[in-house]
C-alpha cells in the first residue's frame, strides 16, 4: 500500500531557509542605508519649512526674523537650530528644534555671519547660504538659501 505523499521534506524546508537568510542578510543593510537618507531628507524637509515660516513672519510682522545654528550644544553631539524674531527689546526665541541624534549639522554659512541667517521684514535673507546635513552613512543634502527668497534642498554642494 502507498501513501500519498504530499509536502516537503524537511531537506528541502532547510534549503529554502537557507535561501531566504542569505537574501535577508544581502538586503538589511541596503534597508538600513535607505531609512537613514529617509530620516535626513525628513530633517532637511522641516528645516527648510521652518525657515520658509521664519520667512512668512519676517513680512507678515514686518521685522527681522533669525535663524542660528548650534554644534555640538554644551559638549555633546546635539545639534540644534533656534528660530528668533526681533521685537522692540532684542531678539526673542520662537521656536527650537533639536536634530535627531543620527543626523549631524556640519555647516551652516552665510557669508561672513557663519551659522546665522537673517531674514529682513521683506521675507528674503540678507545673505546667500547653506546649511550642510549629513547622516551616519556619510550621506549629505544640502539646505541652499537664495537672497531671492529661495530654499530648496539639493544633493550637491552649492
Amino acid at each position: 500500500m502507498l501513501r500519498d505523499r504530499s509536502g516537503f521534506t524537511l531537506i528541502e524546508l532547510i534549503i529554502v531557509l537557507s535561501i531566504l537568510a542569505i537574501l535577508s542578510s544581502l538586503t538589511i543593510p541596503k534597508y538600513k542605508k535607505i531609512i537613514a537618507y529617509e530620516k535626513l531628507d525628513i530633517t532637511a524637509k522641516q528645516l527648510v519649512a521652518d525657515l520658509r515660516e521664519g520667512q512668512q513672519k519676517a513680512l507678515a510682522q514686518e521685522t527681522n526674523v533669525q535663524a542660528d545654528f548650534y554644534r555640538n550644544i554644551n559638549g555633546t553631539s546635539t545639534d540644534v537650530y533656534i528660530l528668533k524674531i526681533l521685537e522692540k527689546n532684542g531678539y526673542k526665541k520662537y521656536k527650537s528644534v533639536t536634530l535627531p541624534k543620527d543626523i549631524q549639522l556640519v555647516d551652516a554659512r552665510f557669508g561672513n555671519n557663519n551659522m546665522l541667517c537673517t531674514f529682513s521684514t521683506s521675507g528674503k535673507p540678507t545673505l546667500n547660504g547653506h546649511i550642510k546635513l549629513e547622516n551616519k552613512n556619510g550621506q549629505n543634502l544640502f539646505v541652499i538659501v537664495y537672497q531671492t527668497g529661495r530654499i530648496r534642498i539639493s544633493k550637491d554642494q552649492p
